[in-house]
């Protein structure tokens, strides 16, 4: 895979100082500003509640923006500082003004699911593990303090579409001093962000930002573009703070939109967000023409009942923020947002829009752009599982045929395996299962041996899906064993197993 990338060094991106910015971009202003129309003062701090405790280990320019308008938090403005340029700019783009024909919805699903929590920001706090307030990270599995773009984009994912190496996190909640996580599958909606959904292009590889601020007040809180009803649980609707109460078995919810409109120069600036605004009555500002998609957080924690010593790691219910840090495949995001975003579709993480069937999707059903990777020829392979039900051989994933499967005989619990030789060593670069209904591994880990014996650490996991898509960096091996590490009181079925190759 071949993506523009910016200069990195062995500890991280290549970040240039004031004087190095402008001597590299000419017309790259110190400090990032923007149109009169969109600056204002930061509004003075609210008669409401305030904080009770300050948000832990913050960083205090972690929301610096020239407008108040389009970020929230009480910061200094950026200095000349670090700045990460992106290897191939953007240039000679005018902010679209057209109104194409209306359509309901423009965009698609990325599916992901929640993998770990540290007290890191890879954004904020580059290389200081242990500075920042806990984090509940998202989709790539490996985020941590010294992140960087290409060891995201080398890493594994929890996302359904294994082409999503992002990361993505936020504050963890807590209910006292237990931490609440989201069950499964989150929806993070990539959307049109302004009027003209045609001009949407994708993210650049290794562009990130934050979205909101742990130092934001209520009443910015309130006012933020990116707000969207605040906390919602049960009956309870646009709470700027955590409700005191949540009928029970409902969830606590909480859905904010990230701006969209990029300078077309910086991945990162030093605020990390100057480089990216929100839209101005649909279209973009002319100091940040480029439209890329416009991220929305739908996040859902398993909490009801008495919510009162609920928290988030920043503080209270409005210093709800976001970081984003692009790892896409450049290829897939591509293929999904011209699909969907650009055609005005509302697709699936597969690109596939119910209401216009007739289109197909815009991933195959390894949720892959259709061609991308060659899929082995599974003549001669045979294959082995853990246990059997009497007619559901193992045989039966490797016949092209999905009506037929392999399952397991007996309810899933961790430990359950199925065992594929390929007779030969080859080079294998992900893996596809394909389960029918609710029979699918709720966990799984994938593992490559070349001699059936010594299988060493997984080189890929994530939470079960009807179909599970894992993609990792190609080895070459002769075995891979597949091992379901969830339980339910369902059999673990496979109806096809297929193997690719890059």
């Amino acid at each position: 895979m071949t993506v523009g990338v910016a200069s990195w060094t062995a500890v991280g991106p290549l970040r240039l100082t004031g004087s190095q910015q402008a001597a590299s971009s000419q017309d790259a202003p110190a400090a990032v500003t923007e149109p009169a129309h969109e600056h204002s003062s930061a509004p003075a701090a609210p008669a409401g509640p305030e904080p009770t405790q300050s948000a832990a280990k913050k960083s205090p320019t972690r929301s610096a923006s020239p407008s108040s308008s389009s970020h929230q938090g009480n910061h200094p403005k950026p200095v000349p500082g670090d700045y990460v340029l992106a290897e191939n700019p953007v240039t000679g783009v005018t902010p679209s003004t057209k109104t194409p024909p209306r359509k309901a919805h423009r965009e698609f699903q990325a599916n992901c699911s929640v993998s770990h929590r540290r007290d890191d920001d890879p954004i904020v706090f580059f290389n200081k593990p242990g500075a920042s307030h806990n984090h509940t990270f998202m989709g790539n599995t490996t985020t941590k303090a010294n992140s960087t773009t290409e060891s995201l984009l080398a890493g594994s994912t929890l996302c359904r579409v294994p082409g999503d190496r992002s990361g993505y996190w936020m504050p963890t909640v807590f209910d006292g001093d237990r931490a609440i996580e989201p069950t499964g599958p989150q929806v993070i909606y990539y959307k049109s962000g302004v009027r003209d959904y045609t001009s949407v292009r994708p993210f650049p590889v290794g562009l990130r930002y934050l979205v909101g601020s742990p130092t934001t007040t209520a009443e910015q809180f309130a006012k933020a573009p990116g707000y969207q009803k605040g906390w919602e649980c049960g009956d309870s609707y646009d709470n700027v703070d955590f409700p005191a109460t949540c009928r029970s078995g409902s969830q606590l919810n909480i859905r904010m939109q990230a701006p969209s409109c990029w300078d077309g120069k910086h991945l990162d600036t030093p605020d990390h967000i100057s480089h990216i605004v929100y839209p101005v009555d649909g279209v973009c500002p002319k100091t940040h023409p480029v439209a890329v998609p416009m991220l929305e957080f739908k996040m859902a924690f398993p909490v009801s009942g008495d919510t009162s010593k609920v928290r988030l790691a920043s503080g209270r219910g409005f210093t709800f923020h976001y970081d984003f840090y692009n790892a896409w495949d450049a290829p897939t995001l591509n293929a999904l947002v011209t699909h969907c975003i650009n055609a005005g579709r509302q697709c699936d993480a597969r690109g596939y829009s119910q209401f216009e069937p007739e289109a197909g999707a815009a991933l195959d059903e390894h949720y892959q752009v259709p061609g991308s990777r060659k899929v082995l020829d599974r003549g001669g392979w045979t294959a082995t599982a853990s246990g059997v039900s009497r007619g559901s051989e193992p045989a039966k994933m490797l016949d092209g045929d999905p009506r037929s499967r392999f399952t397991s005989g007996t309810p899933m619990v961790d430990g359950q395996s199925v065992t594929v030789d390929m007779r030969s060593a080859r080079s294998v670069s992900g893996i596809s299962l394909l389960s029918n209904g609710s029979d699918y591994a709720r966990r799984y880990q994938v593992y490559l041996s070349n001699d059936g014996s010594n299988w060493g650490s997984p080189v890929a996991s994530g939470p079960g899906a009807e179909t599970i898509a894992a993609d990792f960096a190609p080895r070459n091996a002769r075995y891979i064993r597949v091992v379901q590490t969830g339980s339910a009181s369902n059999w673990w079925s496979v109806a096809e197993f297929v193997a690719f190759t890059r």
